[in-house]
């Protein structure tokens, strides 16, 4: 029946007295589901009980600030790198190819360019990035 769609959370009486409750107005519905669950009640007042400390306790004490050095928190952070990096071996690979490739061809476009004045580096900037129409074809 309802109760048990609903997962024995209410009574039998709440469950006759929301009956007629439309389930277009879902907001109310979660509404209603939140304030009469038990668990809801529980965790309330385990809420209301944890939120104050007991009486004579201590507060928190740390020697520093952090919990480890900064070069065993570089080290964590860099081997946590290390593995996710090399999760996927056959990915890395397509990447170091597709690297090395635009390098080549970048290396191969701006090869000697240093040595050449600012105008002519223009110009051949201009000529290889905007090809004649002819090499459209």
């Amino acid at each position: 029946m309802k109760t048990a769609i609903i997962g024995n959370v209410f009574k039998e009486k709440e469950v006759k007295l929301h009956k007629n409750l439309s389930f277009s107005d879902a907001h109310n519905v979660t509404r209603l589901l939140t304030i009469f669950s038990e668990l809801f009640r529980r965790n309330k007042a385990l809420i209301k009980e944890l939120s104050s400390p007991p009486p004579g306790s201590n507060d928190l004490y740390f020697p520093t600030q952090y919990s480890h050095s900064f070069f065993t928190q570089c080290m964590a952070c860099l081997w946590k790198q290390h593995w996710s990096y090399w999760r996927n071996p056959p990915y890395t690979a397509v990447r170091l190819l597709f690297t090395t490739f635009i390098a080549l061809m970048f290396g191969t476009i701006f090869w000697d360019m240093g040595s050449k004045r600012y105008i002519e580096v223009q110009h051949i900037l201009y000529t290889r990035a905007n090809p004649p129409p002819s090499f459209a074809l």
